[in-house]
């Protein structure tokens, strides 16, 4: 995270901070800036997460695609592993609405 930043440029920082703020208020905001660039780096790492599933997903439909024009025999081991995981994730998201569905019709009706 510092590799642009030397030893001297480090204690310049520190050096002015500690004019400017005091030694009284640095260490609270040393924390306020700690807490933010913690915040920065998840919501950073949350993102990048996301892409990559987001690219994740983009290339299994591209697989599902190719396996629906090519005919079905003829299909690759990893298409056919592209499309097992896809109608497994269907059937996952699928299934708590299913159960909600079910339980709403079971619920007892009132007279």
């Amino acid at each position: 995270m510092l590799e642009g930043i030397g030893l001297t440029e480090l204690l310049l920082v520190t050096v002015i901070s500690l004019i400017v703020l005091g030694p009284e208020r640095l260490p609270s905001a040393l924390t306020y800036v700690k807490k933010y660039l913690s915040k920065f780096n998840r919501t950073v790492r949350e993102v990048k997460e996301e892409l990559e599933n987001e690219l994740k997903i983009a290339e299994l439909h591209q697989h599902l695609r190719t396996a629906e024009k090519e005919n079905r025999d003829q299909i690759t081991p990893e298409i056919q592993a592209s499309v097992d995981t896809l109608k497994q994730a269907a059937q996952s998201v699928t299934r708590p609405f299913d159960q909600k569905q079910d339980l709403t019709n079971e619920a007892p009706k009132k007279k």
